[in-house]
């Protein structure tokens, strides 16, 4: 707002310099002398912050001008509208009153009323236009500090809402543990217990009664096989398949990426994932790794797209970027780590840098490669 009024005073100063020189002017320093002094007013106007600074100083520049008009020369006059202006906006906040600048024609000579009414009407215009920019800004910057507002309420929202899931898993765990231990408590500490008490009793009538010893033994040792086969259930209903692990895993390292580095990730997978075994799933997710590694440092990519797909007789995995790509692929520590991982468990790795960068995963499914073996072996 105030650079474009600045330059309409610069403008309107020039323009009275003009008109003095153009008119007989008996005493040039009595014109001078009032000008350096308004233009000295308005610069502490705008360098001064505090508002009664402002005003202050904007009544004593529309003192002086109207001095200088009544007793110097009547062409100061066309510098009265922008002072006008200066002190109602100070004083009010707006320009409702802004037509006030046109009282002067009343008392001014006829010839310059004209021109006058001309600098009052260009005035005017100017304040209005800069006060209108100046209320849009105004209100974009209050709509940016209620947007920041949010936002900040939003991440200590999401902040909340994380703590609050850690909680949660934290309590799920706790609440595993108490049922595993329950049912180790409930199901094989007894019959260890009562297989202990068998087998000191046994101990006892080794000696005695043989017969009596070796069945309380025979049925130590069937208890002992049945709470056996309890913490072999149990475990199994604990231990969640490998298929879940690796694909969770693999979604654990995507959602990582994606929040540390900005660049957006998908994950689509098909087939029977139940196939991969522990191996594949490991050298499927340290390549997964060094892949998202070389996208940060030489894609430029905005985002990567994974996919794990279970074939007939292959998985193929794959990570794929839409960023710069490469024509000629110079097979670094990372890419070379990639390919011997692979071929650890008779796999390979394929490369392609000419749409993006995509690197291919291929590794032979264990019950096929041993059903060509035995085909071989006959």
């Amino acid at each position: 707002m105030e650079r474009w009024i600045i330059l309409f005073k610069l403008i309107t100063v020039i323009y009275c310099c003009s008109k003095f020189v153009q008119s007989p002017v008996d005493d040039m320093a009595s014109i001078v002398l009032p000008i350096l002094i308004y233009v000295f007013l308005g610069m502490l106007h705008y360098t001064l912050k505090p508002a009664v600074c402002k005003v202050l100083l904007a009544v004593l520049s529309a003192i002086l001008l109207i001095y200088c008009c009544i007793y110097e020369n009547v062409l100061f006059v066309f510098l009265l509208p922008s002072i006008g202006m200066d002190v109602i906006y100070a004083v009010t906040g707006n320009l409702r009153f802004s037509p006030l600048i046109f009282l002067p024609l009343a008392v001014m000579p006829v010839q310059i009323i004209p021109e006058y009414i001309l600098v009052a009407c260009l005035g005017m215009l100017v304040y209005f236009l800069a006060y209108g920019a100046h209320m849009k800004v105004a209100g974009l910057s209050a709509q940016n500090d209620e947007l920041r507002e949010k936002v900040e309420n939003l991440y200590g929202k999401l902040s909340k809402d994380e703590e609050f899931m850690k909680q949660i898993a934290y309590l799920s765990q706790l609440e595993e543990r108490n049922s595993i231990a329950q049912q180790i408590h409930d199901k094989v500490g007894h019959t260890i217990s009562a297989s202990i008490i068998q087998l000191e009793a046994a101990r006892l009538l080794i000696d005695k009664d043989r017969e009596r010893a070796k069945g309380m033994m025979e049925n130590a040792i069937a208890a002992m096989r049945q709470g056996m086969e309890s913490i072999r259930s149990t475990l199994k209903n604990i231990k969640p398949p490998a298929e879940q692990l690796g694909i969770n895993r693999i979604k654990s390292i995507l959602n990582e990426f994606s929040v540390n580095s900005g660049i957006k990730t998908s994950l689509v997978y098909t087939g029977a994932l139940d196939r991969i075994s522990q191996m594949q799933w490991k050298v499927i997710a340290d390549n997964l790794t060094e892949a998202l590694t070389n996208a940060i440092k030489h894609s430029k990519c905005s985002r990567v797209s994974a996919s794990i797909d279970v074939l007939n007789k292959v998985i193929k995995a794959e990570v794929k970027d839409d960023g710069v790509g490469t024509a000629s692929i110079k097979k670094g520590l990372g890419l070379k780590g990639m390919e011997e991982r692979a071929a650890s468990i008779g796999g390979q790795v394929v490369i392609d840098g000419s749409k993006g960068f995509s690197v291919i995963t291929l590794l032979p499914i264990e019950g096929v490669e041993n059903e060509h073996q035995g085909a071989d072996s006959r």
